[in-house]
Parts: C-alpha cells; sequence; structure tokens
C-alpha cells in the first residue's frame, strides 16, 4: 500500500461540490486511491470491496466532469436536478466505499500485525458482551471505525451543501410566469448562496483532510504496518511485476475506452454536447500512460503529434457548430413570434456556404482525431504482445495461442475504430440526406467501443488465469 497517495486522494475528495461543479474532480482522488490500494487488494477482500466503490466513485466524478462542461446553466431546473441526483449516487457510492476502506485496515492490522497502530487507547462506556448483555467499561477506542463514521458524515454534508446553491432556480423557474424577472436580484442571491455553501463545506473538508493525514503519519510512523502487507504478497504471489503490469493495461485500458466514446460528441442540433478537444485531452493522457507503461519507448508518443493537432481544430469546430445553431434557432423564434405558419422551416443542414465551411472543419478534426486513436489502438496492441513475451507465469505452450488469438482481436478492433473514424469524418455530408445519420453513428460508436473492451479484456485476462488458478 502506498500511504503518501491515498493522503494525495483525499485531498481531492475534501473539497466542496457546488451543483455540478467539482473544482477538484473527485475521479482524481478516486483513482489515486485505486492505485494507492492496490498491493493489499490480492491478499485483503475489503481492500479489493473498497477499490470497486472507488472505481464507481470515478466513474460518477468523470461524468459529473463532463456535465459541468456542458452548458446547462440557461437551464432552469435541471442543474438542481443534476446536482440532486449526483448527491444520492455519491452517497450510495462513498458511504460502503470508505466503510470497506478502513474495514480492510483492521483486517490487515489484526492479520498482519500492527494492530497499535489502529488503536487510541481505551476508553469508559457502554458496550453488548459475547452473551449480547449491555455492560459498562473498559471500550478500546477504535480509530478506523471513528475515521469511517465521520468520512461518511462529511461526504453526507458535503452532498447535501452541492444542492443548496441550485435552489434559488425553483424561484426563479416559478417567477417567469408573473411576468418580468430581477435576474440581477435572482444571480446576486444564487452568488451569496454560493459563497456561504463554500466557506461552510470548506471547514469540514480541511478537518476531513487532516484527520486523515495524522492517521496515515501514524502508520507510515510505526513502520511495521505496510511491511507486513509487503511481506504478505511476496510470500503469496512472489514476483509482482506481472500482476501490476497487468494492472496498468487495465487502467490504460478504460482510459482509452473513455476517449473512443467521447470521440463521437453526443450531438444535440448538431452541437458536440461533449466537444471533441475533451475526448483529445483523455487521449493524450492515455498516450503519456502508454509511453510510461512502455518503459519510455518514444515510439509511443506518437499519438501525441495528431492528439495537440485535433485540439484548435475541435475549438474551432465547436465555435462553428455553436454559431450555426445560433443562426438556426434565430430563425426559429422569429417565426414562433410571428406566428406565421405558413413560413416554412429552414433545414438546419441545409448545404449552403456556411454549412460547408463548417463541414469541413468538422471532418479535418474528426480525420485527425480519428487517426491518433487508430495509431494510439495499434501501439496498444503492440505493447500487449510485448508485456506477453516477458510473462513467466504464461506457459509456452499457450504463448503463440494467445499471441495469435490477441493478433486477431486486435485487428478487428483497430477496423472498428477505422470505421468509426471513417463513419465521423463524412458525417456532415451524410447527415441533409439521412436523417438517421446521428443515431447510425452512436451505433458505430458503440461497436467500435465494444470491439475495444472484447480485446482489452482478452489482452489481460490470461495473467490473472494463471496466477489465480482460473
Amino acid at each position: 500500500m502506498k500511504l503518501f497517495w491515498i493522503g494525495v486522494g483525499m485531498f481531492f475528495l475534501a473539497n466542496p461540490v457546488v451543483g455540478v461543479c467539482d473544482y477538484l474532480p473527485d475521479f482524481i482522488g478516486c483513482l489515486l486511491i485505486m492505485y494507492a490500494v492496490r498491493d493489499g487488494a490480492y491478499i485483503i477482500e475489503k481492500l479489493e470491496s473498497a477499490r470497486r466503490w472507488f472505481m464507481y466513485g470515478a466513474l460518477l466524478g468523470i461524468v459529473r466532469t463532463l456535465v459541468s462542461f456542458a452548458d446547462i446553466e440557461s437551464q432552469h431546473t435541471l442543474p438542481l436536478t443534476l446536482a440532486f441526483v449526483f448527491a444520492v449516487l455519491e452517497m450510495v457510492v462513498y458511504i460502503p466505499a470508505f466503510h470497506e476502506l478502513f474495514s480492510g485496515f483492521d483486517y490487515a492490522a489484526m492479520r498482519l500485525g500492527g494492530s497499535k497502530v489502529l488503536s487510541m487507547g481505551k476508553r469508559m462506556g457502554y458496550y453488548t458482551d459475547e452473551s449480547g448483555k449491555r455492560q459498562y467499561g473498559e471500550i478500546q477506542d477504535d480509530t478506523t471505525g471513528r475515521l469511517a463514521r465521520f468520512s461518511q458524515v462529511f461526504l453526507g454534508i458535503r452532498a447535501v451543501m452541492s444542492v443548496i446553491p441550485e435552489l434559488p432556480a425553483l424561484e426563479l423557474a416559478e417567477s417567469e410566469n408573473l411576468g418580468e424577472v430581477g435576474a440581477f436580484q435572482f444571480s446576486s442571491i444564487g452568488t451569496l448562496i454560493k459563497l456561504v455553501t463554500v466557506t461552510v463545506a470548506l471547514i469540514p473538508g480541511i478537518i476531513f483532510l487532516v484527520r486523515h493525514i495524522r492517521f496515515l503519519h501514524r502508520i507510515k510512523k510505526t513502520g511495521d504496518f505496510v511491511p507486513a502487507v509487503k511481506r504478505e504478497l511476496s510470500e503469496r504471489f512472489g514476483d509482482l511485476t506481472e500482476i501490476h503490469t497487468c494492472s496498468y493495461m487495465k487502467l490504460l485500458s478504460f482510459v482509452t475506452g473513455v476517449a473512443v466514446v467521447l470521440y463521437m460528441g453526443f450531438y444535440d442540433y448538431q452541437i458536440n454536447i461533449v466537444p471533441r478537444y475533451v475526448c483529445a485531452c483523455v487521449l493524450a493522457f492515455a498516450t503519456i500512460l502508454l509511453f510510461a507503461f512502455s518503459k519510455r519507448k518514444i515510439v509511443n508518443l506518437l499519438p501525441i503529434i495528431p492528439t495537440f493537432a485535433a485540439i484548435p481544430l475541435s475549438i474551432k469546430t465547436y465555435a462553428l457548430q455553436k454559431d450555426h445553431y445560433e443562426l438556426y434557432r434565430i430563425q426559429m423564434m422569429n417565426l414562433f413570434e410571428s406566428g406565421n405558419e405558413t413560413y416554412y422551416d429552414r433545414n438546419i443542414n441545409a448545404i449552403d456556404e456556411e454549412y460547408l465551411i463548417m463541414a469541413r472543419w468538422e471532418s479535418l478534426e474528426a480525420v485527425v482525431l480519428g487517426a491518433a486513436i487508430v495509431l494510439f489502438l495499434f501501439l496498444y496492441l503492440r505493447l500487449s504482445l510485448s508485456h506477453l513475451k516477458t510473462f513467466r507465469s504464461v506457459s509456452d505452450r499457450y504463448r503463440d495461442e494467445i499471441a495469435r488469438s490477441l493478433k486477431i482481436r486486435g485487428g478487428v478492433m483497430l477496423g472498428g475504430a477505422v470505421l468509426s473514424a471513417a463513419y465521423f469524418t463524412a458525417y456532415r455530408y451524410i447527415l441533409p440526406y439521412f436523417d438517421s445519420a446521428s443515431i447510425v453513428g452512436v451505433g458505430v460508436n458503440i461497436l467500435s467501443t465494444v470491439l475495444f473492451i472484447v480485446f482489452a479484456t482478452q489482452a489481460n485476462k490470461y495473467v490473472y488465469g494463471n496466477l489465480h488458478g482460473a
């Protein structure tokens, strides 16, 4: 276990959340905690369960971050609804996550030694003995139990406080039918509530962080807790390099899968709800991971070139899409206000000079970013095959068979990525003639993602299968 990274992960979870905005993204903290307890999770079931819960927290945090990029502030009560949904889901995820995390610490102390780290002495109080009778006497002051309860209470308060700043939207929405709304007044109230929320939630966040850092410092200072876990790992598995390599590749496949899904943009009135520069940033992060996991082979940094080239293209394309829809929206508002029902609706996808300019930029963006994805997946396949050659847990008898299977699945995966890139390059030119082009695009991207998941699962399966006898 890596106590330092647990502390850094707690830092990202200690910040206040305002509506759908999480200024220090929780998913980073969840990923760091998952990484920190990875070794212990191989031998302690509670820590493995905690890792799963924090994985769900990471997924939830990624969704929250993506939603915060979308322009939803003008959608009246939609931010309030989303803030409430996120608050409930975070409670469902983080309460068991922290319970399992500290239960794992307890089990490790009991099973492997270092129990003195987790207790602060004894105190007097009531407790239930083995016969079920209520007794008064000395009780061990359990540090982990108190920290788990405190963490759950803090995260509950944080979830409730995240909803409060969006409540003025209810009054604003109700007032819209009563005449002119004093927007300045409502915005001032909203700003004040957000300021108070951040201030009130920040104090428990600081306490949360300090208490956990002190606890982790005590564990590190004693010097018997973490070494006991490492000794048990060494006795049970021997060399952990192969397991760690497999974990790295799974993390890489997860990050890349997110990039592939974001590539389709999720169009709304032909505007990318998620701009592709978000996909490009995720892919750049995945490329850095690929470079690190391949012992810094410079060739694995090649996808960075088209990825960075796609970012300014994506910014330009997103601006053109918004301008195109804004013109359409103005025309529709004029039609509505005039009441002229005989005025024909202008097709938003009518081919004119403005549309062609947008189509060219969007196609260039799609082909550059698509090329980056295809190149990255090729290097990912290459790295998976090279790792296979170094795994001693894979016998020579099965090595060639597994390599052949990976090559076939990898070829299909690359074919799916090429299909997706080709489709979205031609998407804007297909759309005026094919009303269901958006739905087909979603289907193409989902197919590409599924093919990638099948390959990534197979590419990592044999390590666990050999080491655990599956």
